[in-house]
């Protein structure tokens, strides 16, 4: 990969900081537009039935932003290796609170919000799909049909996610999507006190990370999949400066 920094006058090689935030929250965005069967919302794509699997794809796209994000606000701080390998153990909303501890602006990290607990649900469903086990359901027979039999699907609290994945929809991967991305608002914005300008350089810069950041690089052109993001499917994006109407 080759990139350039324009109007750098530096001779000395830089150090490029790979962040892949930006690539799995695009990777999310391309499996919503394709989980869905509407032409009007999906992509331009002839898939047919499997939309079903890029719903799965994109829900698991929606978990990897959280650890993602996790592990790029540990990055932003100046921690020996030390603490830094006891930290690795910690699980993703660990992460966020020992963020948000160090740096210490008054805020807790409160595990009681709607958005922490949709979060936290969003990462039990994706943990029970990556890492399978076999599970025993109820049945019952369809009382129309009575040759039909009908798996009892059990669904989550708050995202009303089936416990079986080949029946998630594109609503729920919708749902989840936004659930996440409302939990970075909640949590840079009110928790942090960022500005979408610091928040961006943690999550997408290709240097080290200031807190707060002097950079202004971060503009979305029209033909951005972020605008398409908040104008087409509704979701809120404030974090990196983009809200919907």
């Amino acid at each position: 990969m080759i990139i350039s920094y324009p109007g750098s006058e530096s001779d000395e090689d830089e150090v490029y900081y790979a962040r892949n935030f930006r690539t799995i929250l695009q990777d999310a965005y391309l499996m919503l537009q394709l989980s869905s069967d509407d032409p009007a919302m999906g992509s331009d794509c002839v898939l047919g039935t499997h939309y079903e699997a890029a719903r799965r794809a994109g829900i698991v796209n929606a978990c990897l932003l959280i650890e993602c994000g996790a592990n790029c606000c540990i990055s932003a701080l100046n921690l020996s290796e030390r603490l830094l390998d006891g930290i690795e153990k910690l699980r993703p909303l660990e992460k966020y609170e020992f963020f948000l501890r160090e740096l210490a602006v008054g805020a807790s990290f409160d595990y009681g919000k709607d958005q922490i607990a949709k979060v936290r649900e969003l990462i039990k469903a994706r943990n029970s799909y990556v890492h399978p086990k076999v599970s025993k359901r109820n049945t019952y027979r369809d009382s129309n049909n009575p040759d039909t039999i009908i798996i009892d699907g059990k669904r989550g609290a708050l995202l009303k996610l089936f416990e079986d994945p080949v029946d998630w929809d594109h609503r729920d991967l919708n749902n989840s999507l936004a659930a996440v991305l409302n939990f970075f608002n909640l949590f840079f914005l009110d928790w942090c006190g960022f500005d979408h300008h610091t928040t961006c350089d943690i999550l997408m810069g290709h240097s080290k990370a200031e807190i707060p950041t002097k950079s202004r690089e971060y503009h979305f052109d029209k033909s951005s999949f972020c605008l398409e993001m908040v104008s087409k499917f509704g979701l809120d994006l404030r974090f990196m400066g983009l809200a919907c109407a």
